[in-house]
């Protein structure tokens, strides 16, 4: 990371531009990416061989519960940028994504081997309807703070971040997981 900073910084033509990293909305919505990404990415894997494994969820029920999470994925973006387009704000709307999506994860305590649907639907709700809010949001607003000869460079260390995150997630989820099981 330091030498790639250092060619960066002397290059005229940087893949990155560092400047972007500097603080500001940008910064912000990048944050706000990771977060959300922190808050969903181990509950959508790791949830269903959970309920499987120790529950007594068949792989066809886990999937089906498991659409209480991804449903509102697709359901709430439009209704987000509705209500972005009328005058609410975006820090507003993206406050209360990250907030759903922690009350969702530490509602998830209640999670147990014998668990059932109904103990899991809240959680999975409001997770889902935060990363919706969020999805319909981040990259918008994001992109909304970037000169227009940046965009590309922008979009690309927003979705480089947000998959490396998701990667560093499940890693750590993983292995925490493991040294639990142990």
């Amino acid at each position: 990371f330091v030498v790639f900073a250092v060619l960066e910084r002397r290059s005229t033509h940087p893949v990155l531009e560092l400047a972007l990293l500097r603080g500001g909305p940008f910064t912000g919505w990048l944050l706000a990416a990771l977060t959300t990404a922190l808050g969903t990415v181990g509950v959508l894997v790791y949830l269903p061989t959970y309920l499987q494994g120790a529950g007594t969820f068949s792989a066809g029920d886990a999937g089906t519960l498991m659409l209480a999470m991804t449903l509102p994925v697709l359901a709430v973006p439009p209704l987000a940028g509705k209500l972005v387009n009328q005058g609410m704000s975006a820090r507003l709307l993206i406050t209360l994504a990250i907030t759903l999506i922690a009350v969702g994860n530490a509602w998830m305590t209640v999670l147990a081997p014998d668990s059932r649907s109904v103990q899991l639907i809240g959680p999975l709700l409001l997770i889902g309807v935060g990363n919706g809010l969020a999805a319909a949001l981040v990259d918008a607003q994001a992109m909304e703070h970037v000169a227009p000869e940046r965009i590309g460079m922008a979009s690309g260390l927003l979705n480089t971040a947000r998959g490396g995150a998701n990667a560093l997630v499940l890693a750590v989820f993983g292995a925490g997981l493991i040294t639990l099981m142990q």
